[in-house]
C-alpha cells in the first residue's frame, strides 16, 4: 500500500499487473503518475503454464506500457530485489523455480527514480525497450541456470543416496556372508565329530563283534567236549584221563 501522506511513499505490487487488462494496466500507471508516487513492480513474463497470468506481458510491452503513461521505469539489481528472494522467502535465500514475478520494475517520475537512487547502495538501471528485452533475457537465463543446477544438485544427492545404499546393501551381504561362512566351520567342526564318534562306534562295534567270535569259538568248544564225554558215558568205558 502507498502512504499518502508522504509524497516518497512506495506501493509494492507484485502479480496484479498479470490479471489486468491493457485499459486496467493504463489506469492504474494514470494513478501512480497522478498521486507522483514510486511504486515497485514484480511481474511475471508470459509463457510459462500454470505460472503466467492471462495478462503477462514481456519486459519490453511493459516499458512501452509505463512511458506511453509518461513515467520512467527502471531495474534494481537482482542481488538487491529479486521477488523470490526478497519479498517471498522466508529464511535464506532460495533460488526461483518458477517464472512468477522473476522481473522486478521501479516505476514513477524521473525525479522520483531519482531520490530512490540516492538512497540505495546500488545504482537503478533506467531501461528503454531493448535494455529491457536484454534484461529479460537475462533473468531468464538465471532461471534455466536455477533449474539446471537445482538437478545437477539433485542428481548429486540421489547418487550419493545411491551410494549409501550400495554401502548399506554391500555390508549386509559381508555380513551374511560371514555368518554363513561361521556356519560352514561349524557344520564342518560339527560333522568331524560325528566322523569321530562314528569312527569309534565302528571300532567297538568291531571289537564287540571279535569278542563274540572268541565267545562263540570257546562255546562250541566246550560243546564238543561235554557230547564227548556224554558219548564216552553213555558207552560204559571210564573217560580217558586228561594228560
Amino acid at each position: 500500500m502507498a502512504d499518502r501522506s508522504r509524497r516518497d511513499g512506495l506501493l509494492l505490487i507484485f502479480g496484479l499487473i498479470d490479471h489486468l487488462c491493457e485499459a486496467q494496466a493504463r489506469e492504474l500507471m494514470g494513478w501512480i503518475r497522478n498521486h507522483d508516487l514510486l511504486a515497485a513492480f514484480g511481474f511475471t513474463p508470459p509463457g510459462e503454464v500454470g505460472v503466467a497470468g492471462r495478462h503477462s506481458r514481456s519486459f519490453r510491452h511493459m516499458v512501452r506500457l509505463i512511458t506511453k503513461a509518461g513515467l520512467s521505469i527502471a531495474a534494481l539489481s537482482r542481488f538487491d530485489m529479486d521477488p523470490v528472494q526478497f519479498a517471498f522467502a522466508v529464511g535464506p535465500n532460495e533460488r526461483p523455480t518458477s517464472s512468477f514475478c522473476i522481473h522486478t520494475a521501479v516505476v514513477g517520475s524521473r525525479k522520483q527514480i531519482a531520490k530512490a537512487e540516492q538512497r540505495l547502495a546500488t545504482p537503478i538501471l533506467a531501461l528503454n525497450e531493448v535494455q529491457a528485452e536484454a534484461f529479460e533475457q537475462e533473468n531468464l537465463l538465471r532461471l534455466h541456470y536455477s533449474h539446471a543446477f537445482g538437478w545437477t544438485f539433485g542428481q548429486l544427492s540421489a547418487c550419493g543416496e545411491a551410494r549409501a545404499d550400495l554401502v548399506r546393501q554391500i555390508t549386509e551381504w559381508q555380513q551374511g556372508t560371514e555368518d554363513l561362512v561361521r556356519q560352514i566351520t561349524e557344520w564342518q567342526q560339527g560333522d568331524a565329530e560325528l566322523r569321530r564318534q562314528l569312527k569309534e562306534q565302528v571300532a567297538r562295534s568291531e571289537d564287540l563283534s571279535r569278542q563274540v567270535a572268541e565267545y562263540r569259538t570257546a562255546l562250541n568248544e566246550r560243546e564238543r567236549s561235554n557230547a564227548e564225554l556224554r558219548h564216552k558215558a553213555a558207552s560204559g568205558r571210564p573217560p580217558e584221563p586228561k594228560r
